[in-house]
Formats: structure tokens, C-alpha cells, sequence
């Protein structure tokens, strides 16, 4: 065997960028080779996102390769016992189909009139009795032998999902790596950058933020929680996190305009249907096909998944078919003929199966046989696939449904996914799309490798970690990335290691220093409680996404917390929240309510309230505390020339607020700065007055305090 022309290409994961919906990979490395060979690519990234940029020179010739990594490796026990009772209901169904045409024949099986050139003669009544007799027992029988047949296609159905139900993931499937070749046409004889770039979709990360405080100053660090289980392992790479979809669809929607006169005409839509006579290309095909002898038909797929109702059998092939049926009660045999040429084409034989899935709903999506399935002439796979000596099959251990029939309008086609149906497939003559392992079966199959089980059971692997990753639950604390139009990226300095196990890794991505302060917040109207803020003066144009918070003084953990974006202010100060304060407390809280009526016929009513509250500190040193409250509002706009409220005095003076202690909008409040010195109580009075025609009264009442 020759040595291959194509050399080596070391090209190291470089950079990674991890999106809402997967992640950008980009790998680099240096040449002086024009002839390229490149290893080591995940088996499942995105082929229409694959990227190959040199420094200088254009690439020629990319071509993708798959091999396997290491020896095959048996499958598990329970896998053996999947495969077993698959094909155990795929004879089943064999035997079903075979029944159901039987059926058909016998019902369609009626007495035919002599030939107009034959000479008259009555009609044999006592053989016509004896047919129909005949045919009567004939169909019950095989109605008693298809009913039992379905009964223990159910048992199956029943084993099979206890099988399912007890099967643990696989330990050790086997690892397979997807490659590529290809030439560079570069002037001169120096070195040429060469850039890789592809997408993965078993990627996810999560913000989390942390806080390290000192006395005036503190640490706002923002940390991601990556995991990712694509099938390589980042190593020494830079790694950034966007907030925004990679791939996402773009269409813009189209606009129709509004006019007076005739109708226009319906806009034709982009996508248009075959032209006719596709099937003459073909006519030379299928007349040579008619006159040789047929292949044998491979195993047939079963008509759903395992458990789901049988269908009905398809109907005999419309080509001259003879079938003879006996009797085996009175071992006499019955010869029926239908004459019914049509000039069709022979039905093909039935499409490759592509096995069920059972740990996840993505690899039941995968095996559900999209369009444009295996297609049955594939030697190696028709073979591997039949089961012989020593080999196991199955994407999961399971068989899969035939390829359904096409939509009028095909679904959103990816090109490097597509292949031309044969002429002995349904569609013949059209582009259709692959499934994964479809595509990735024609480049493994020359690596010699025996069965496609391997691929099935490393694609089986990969699809269930990946299904894991995005829908199993978050770390305590964390919530996913919303959708928002006002998408970020943010970059780490550092480079990071970050394995394809599927479990997340804490990676500090920034640091922004900033001043802060210890604040002291309380709503004596809702509670009695004070709360501790840390206030960062931050910039406001920096974007932060929302997560959990970890605060620490000194380096001592001092409590969890949460940031909200919504909790900066205008100028930028960001107000976070610690929790509740033992050493202050509202100990306080009085209402006086005084109701005056004012004119001889009572025009109007005025409430006064004055409201009267003391804290007590209890901290070593002077504490600021903010203290918020508000005033009435009308309901209704409509309202408020009726109603009028006043602040008539406070001590000490507070200030106007359209924003609560967490940032929420708070309409007519009112917040007190004070000192609270230690030890000591310090009282805040204030007297506001309602006044309100004397035919209205307050929504609760004019004496409750609202």
C-alpha cells in the first residue's frame, strides 16, 4: 500500500465562542505542505458551517473523512437483547405484510364470464358454491393467524419497553473522528496559516457573578458556567460567550401592498415543483429492469415502531403476478391469475431501516427515517444490516420507519446534506436530505469498518449527551439566557480547558473594579425588616446578564444573592442586594387618622394622616439608612380632579422617588435618608392629607391608611 500524498496538520483548538444554541470552534496551525490531511474533528459538527481559511492562497479540492479511533468494542448485554427482539418483529411483520396480501387476493378473487367467442353454457352453480366455501374458510383462517400474530407483536412491544426502561446509558461506545483533505495553492515556499472554523450544538453556558468586597472598593467578577459535550475536548483555548443565537432563520417577511382597481395577481412563492416527464429519464432503466430477473428483496421494515397499531398491508404489485394458494383442509390448490399491466414500474425494494432510539426524544427525532433515507442497493450496508454471524445493528438497537411520503413544500434543505435518489428509490431523480448517519455511513464505510452498529452506537453517544446538556436542569441558582435583540459577547483573557464530559465548569471571564458602599434599605409599610445593599458605582453602558451572586469579604464567603440587570440605576450605580440585616430594625410603626368635612352641604371630605416610625441600630459604627414609603394615588386618571393629596410637613425632609428599594417603578414615593447612630433610636414623622369629594370615599375606607 502507497503512502499517502497528504501530510499531517497539527491545528489545535484555538478559540472557542460559545453561543445560546452551541458554540464556534476555530482551530489553527501553520504549514509548509500544499497537501493537507486534518484529524481529530467532532463527529457531529455542523458540515455547512465548516470554514477553511488560509493566511494567503486559496484552498482546492476539501474533501471530509471519517475513521475510528479506537478497536471496535462489543455492545452491552441489553443492546444483544434490543437487537434480538427487533428482528424478531421485523419477521412478524414479514409474516403480517405476506397475510395482508393474501387477504386482498382472496377478497378480490371473483367468478370470471366465458369469452364473448366461447359457446354458451350454463354456469357451474355447484363450483361456484364450492369457490366461495372455499375462500370463506381460506379468510377466516388467515384473519385467526394475523390476530395472532398482532397479539404477540404487542408482547414484543411490552418486552422491548421493559428492556428499554431497565437499559443504562453505554460506558465505552466507540469514538470515531471526522477529517479532512485538502490543497492549498499558495505562492511562495514560506509557512501558511491555515484557520478551521466549525459550529457544534452540545454546548451551553450559564452567567454567574461574584463579588469580593473590602472596605471602599469591591470586585464585580463575571463567571461562566460552560459544559459542553461534543465529542472533543477544548484544550488551552480562548474562550468568549455571546448572549445571542448563532443559527437562527433570517426570512423577512413579505409585505403586500394595499390598491385600488383590478386584483393582483397571487405572488408565486420561491419554491417551484418538479417539471413533468422526470420518469422518462428513466424509461430505459426501468424497461431493462422489467426484463431481468429481480434482486432479492432485503428484510422489510416493520410499519411503526414497536407498540403502535399495525397498518393496513400494502396492496400486491400491479405487474402480471401469479400466486398460488393452498388449501390445507382439503389439500386441494386454487391457481389465480390477475391480468392487470399497466406499464408501471416494479414497486423497489424496500428502504434501508434506520434503527429506533430510546434514551432520548433527539435520537427518537434522528431515527424517525427523514426524507431522502439510506438508499437499499448499498451492499455493505443491505448486508451489515441483515444480521450475519457475529454482527449487531441498530441506532440504539432498534429498527425505524420508512422514509414518509414527501411534503409540497420540502423543509429548509442544508447542502452539504443532500443526495440524489436512485432510480429504484421513491423520489427518484431529486435532491433529498440526508439523515446524520446517513451522510457520515458513505464516509466511514471504506475505513473498514464491518457493521454500522459502531457508527450507530457512537452517533447514539453523542446525540444523548447532547439531548442531557439542553434539557436537564441548570445549576442551583442559575436561569438560562433569555432572548433578547441587545446581544453581547464577552471575552476571557485567560485560556481555558474545558473537557466534553457534558458537566459545567466555572470560568472567570471578567473583572471590573469599581467603588462601593454599604447601604441600608427598609419599607416599614411592608415590613419591619432592613436590608443590606452593597452599592458598585459600574458603568451603565456594560452589559450584564442576569444570574446568581456570590459575595465575599476578605475572602470569608459572606452570603448568597442574585444580580438583575433592572437593579442599575441611571448613572450607573448598581445596588445589590445581601439580605437581611439582624442588627437594625424598624421597632415602630404608627398611623393617626383625622376626617374633616368642610362646607354646610359637605362638598368635600379631608383625611389627615400622620404616620410616625423609629429603627434602632445596633452596629458598631453610624449606618446609613434609606427608608422608603409613598403616597396615595388616584386609580384613574379621571380621578384626579377630584382628589387631590398633599405632603403637609415631615421631619426630616424626604425626597421625591419614582423608584423602589429594588429599582421597580414606585409612583408618589418618598424615601428619608438618615444616620442611624449606634445604639440609639431614630424617629421619622410625616402628615400628608387626602382630600376627596364628600359623595366619594377612599378605596378601604377614609380612616385606613393606604
Amino acid at each position: 500500500m502507497s503512502e499517502s500524498p497528504f501530510e499531517a496538520l497539527f491545528a489545535p483548538v484555538v478559540s472557542v465562542t460559545v453561543h445560546r444554541n452551541g458554540a464556534l470552534v476555530v482551530r489553527r496551525g501553520e504549514t509548509t505542505s500544499r497537501a493537507l490531511r486534518l484529524s481529530g474533528l467532532p463527529l457531529l459538527f455542523a458540515a455547512d458551517s465548516l470554514r477553511v481559511r488560509p493566511d494567503r492562497g486559496e484552498v482546492r479540492g476539501l474533501r471530509e473523512r471519517l475513521g475510528l479511533e479506537a478497536a471496535p468494542t462489543p455492545p452491552p448485554e441489553a443492546q444483544k437483547q434490543r437487537v434480538e427482539l427487533q428482528l424478531q418483529a421485523q419477521r412478524l411483520d414479514d409474516e403480517d405484510r405476506t397475510l395482508g396480501a393474501q387477504i386482498q387476493l382472496l377478497e378480490k378473487l371473483t367468478p370470471a364470464a366465458p369469452p364473448a367467442t366461447a359457446r354458451p353454457r350454463l354456469p357451474d352453480a355447484e363450483g361456484w358454491a364450492a369457490l366461495a366455501q372455499a375462500t370463506r374458510a381460506r379468510l377466516e383462517a388467515l384473519d385467526a393467524a394475523r390476530a395472532e400474530l398482532q397479539v404477540r407483536r404487542r408482547a414484543l412491544a411490552r418486552e422491548r419497553t421493559e428492556l428499554d426502561r431497565r437499559a443504562a446509558p453505554e460506558a465505552t461506545p466507540p469514538r470515531f473522528h471526522r477529517g479532512l483533505t485538502f490543497r492549498l495553492e499558495a505562492a511562495g515556499e514560506g509557512p501558511v496559516g491555515v484557520e478551521i472554523e466549525y459550529f457544534v450544538e452540545a454546548a451551553r453556558w450559564l452567567p454567574a457573578w461574584r463579588l469580593d468586597l473590602t472596605d471602599t472598593a469591591g470586585r464585580l467578577s463575571l463567571e461562566a458556567l460552560v459544559a459542553q459535550a461534543s465529542g472533543e475536548d477544548w484544550r488551552g483555548a480562548q474562550m468568549r460567550f455571546s448572549t445571542a443565537d448563532l443559527r437562527r432563520e433570517t426570512t423577512v417577511p413579505e409585505l403586500r401592498s394595499w390598491r385600488i382597481g383590478p386584483a393582483q395577481p397571487p405572488a408565486r412563492p420561491a419554491f417551484r415543483p418538479l417539471p413533468p416527464g422526470l420518469d422518462a429519464l428513466f424509461a430505459g432503466y426501468d424497461r431493462a429492469r422489467r426484463g431481468a430477473p429481480q434482486p432479492p428483496r432485503p428484510i422489510a421494515p416493520p410499519a411503526g415502531p414497536i407498540g403502535a397499531p399495525m397498518p393496513a398491508p400494502p396492496p400486491p404489485p400491479p405487474a402480471q403476478m401469479r400466486q398460488l394458494l393452498v388449501d390445507e383442509d382439503s389439500e386441494a390448490s386454487i391457481e389465480l391469475s390477475m391480468h392487470e399491466d399497466t406499464g408501471a414500474v416494479p414497486p423497489p425494494p424496500a428502504p434501508m431501516i434506520t434503527p429506533q432510539a430510546k434514551a432520548s426524544p433527539e435520537r427518537a427525532r434522528r431515527s424517525a427515517a427523514p426524507p431522502g433515507n439510506m438508499p437499499a442497493p448499498a451492499a455493505s450496508l443491505a448486508m451489515s444490516m441483515s444480521m450475519p454471524e457475529g454482527a449487531v445493528g441498530g441506532f440504539g438497537g432498534g429498527v425505524a420507519q420508512p422514509a414518509p411520503a414527501p411534503e409540497p413544500l420540502p423543509p429548509r434543505l442544508r447542502h452539504p446534506w443532500l443526495r440524489l435518489a436512485g432510480a429504484d428509490e421513491p423520489n427518484r431523480g431529486t435532491l433529498q436530505p440526508m439523515d446524520p448517519f446517513t451522510q457520515l455511513w458513505a464516509l466511514v464505510e471504506s475505513q473498514g469498518v464491518a457493521a454500522p452498529d459502531q457508527l450507530r452506537r457512537a452517533l447514539d453517544a453523542l446525540s444523548d449527551a447532547a439531548w442531557r446538556l439542553r434539557s436537564g436542569p441548570p445549576p442551583a441558582g442559575t436561569r438560562p439566557l433569555p432572548e433578547t435583540h441587545f446581544q453581547s459577547v464577552f471575552g476571557s483573557p485567560a485560556r481555558h480547558d474545558v473537557p466534553g464530559d457534558g458537566q459545567f465548569h466555572r470560568l472567570r471571564v471578567t473583572e471590573e473594579d469599581a467603588a462601593a458602599r454599604a447601604e441600608w434599605r427598609c419599607v416599614p409599610r411592608e415590613s419591619p425588616d432592613v436590608w443590606r445593599f452593597c452599592v458598585l458605582a459600574v458603568r451603565h453602558e456594560v452589559p450584564r446578564p442576569a444570574g446568581p451572586l456570590s459575595v465575599y469579604r476578605e475572602g470569608e464567603f459572606l452570603v448568597t444573592s442574585a444580580l438583575d440587570p433592572g437593579h442599575a440605576g441611571p448613572e450607573g450605580a448598581l445596588a445589590l442586594n445581601l439580605g437581611v440585616e439582624p442588627d437594625l430594625r424598624v421597632t415602630h410603626r404608627g398611623v393617626h387618622v383625622h376626617q374633616e368635612d368642610k362646607g354646610l352641604v359637605g362638598a368635600s371630605t379631608r383625611v389627615d394622616h400622620r404616620v410616625s416610625l423609629q429603627v434602632r441600630s445596633t452596629l458598631p459604627g453610624n449606618a446609613p439608612l434609606v427608608i422608603y414609603d409613598r403616597l396615595p394615588v388616584p386609580a384613574d386618571e379621571r380621578q384626579e380632579k377630584d382628589l387631590e393629596v398633599q405632603l403637609l410637613e415631615s421631619r426630616p425632609a424626604p425626597t421625591r422617588t419614582e423608584r423602589g428599594p429594588h429599582g421597580e417603578s414606585l409612583e408618589g414615593g418618598l424615601q428619608w435618608a438618615v444616620e442611624l447612630p449606634p445604639g440609639e433610636h431614630t424617629a421619622v414623622e410625616f402628615t400628608y392629607r387626602v382630600t376627596l369629594p364628600a359623595r366619594f370615599e377612599l378605596d378601604g375606607g377614609n380612616r385606613r391608611e393606604n
